[in-house]
C-alpha cells in the first residue's frame, strides 16, 4: 500500500502540462507583431523628428507689399467702412474703421467728420474728445 500511495503522491506534485492550441500561439504571434509594431513606429517618429532638429532652416521670403498694393488696399477698406455707413450711419465699429483707415491715408481732414460722429455717440470718451481736438488743430482753417 505504501508503494502506491508514494506513486499517488509523485503524480500530485508534478503539475500537469496543458496542451498548446493554435489560439494560444495565435495570441503570442499577434502580442509579438504588436510590440514590433509599437517600437517601429516610435522608432521612425523619433528619427524623423531627430531629423528634423538637424535640418538647417530655410529662410522665408515673404511678400511685401508695394507702397502701390498697401494704397489700394487702404482705398478698399475704407470703400467697404463707408458701405456700411451707408446703410448704419450710427455703426461705431465702421466709423471707428474709416476713422482709423484715413488717418493711416494721411486724410485727415476725411477723418474729421466720422469722429464728430463718434464723439456725439460716445459723449463720455475722452480719449475721441481729445483726438478731435487734435485733428482740428493740424488742418487748416478755411
Amino acid at each position: 500500500m505504501m508503494s502506491d500511495s508514494n506513486s499517488h503522491a509523485s503524480k500530485a506534485s508534478k503539475p500537469k502540462r496543458k496542451a498548446i492550441t493554435g489560439r494560444d500561439i495565435g495570441k503570442k504571434v499577434f502580442a509579438g507583431f504588436s510590440i514590433l509594431a509599437f517600437f517601429g513606429l516610435s522608432g521612425s517618429a523619433l528619427v524623423s523628428s531627430l531629423g528634423d532638429a538637424f535640418r538647417p532652416l530655410e529662410p522665408t521670403v515673404e511678400a511685401i507689399p508695394s507702397a502701390a498694393e498697401q494704397a489700394h488696399a487702404l482705398i478698399e477698406r475704407e470703400q467697404g467702412f463707408e458701405l456700411v455707413l451707408e446703410r448704419e450711419p450710427n455703426n461705431q465699429v465702421a466709423l471707428e474703421g474709416l476713422i482709423n483707415t484715413r488717418l493711416e491715408m494721411g486724410h485727415i481732414e476725411g477723418a474729421i467728420s466720422p469722429l464728430e460722429t463718434l464723439v456725439s455717440l460716445n459723449e463720455d470718451r475722452e480719449d475721441l474728445q481729445t483726438l478731435l481736438t487734435q485733428l482740428k488743430a493740424e488742418t487748416p482753417s478755411p
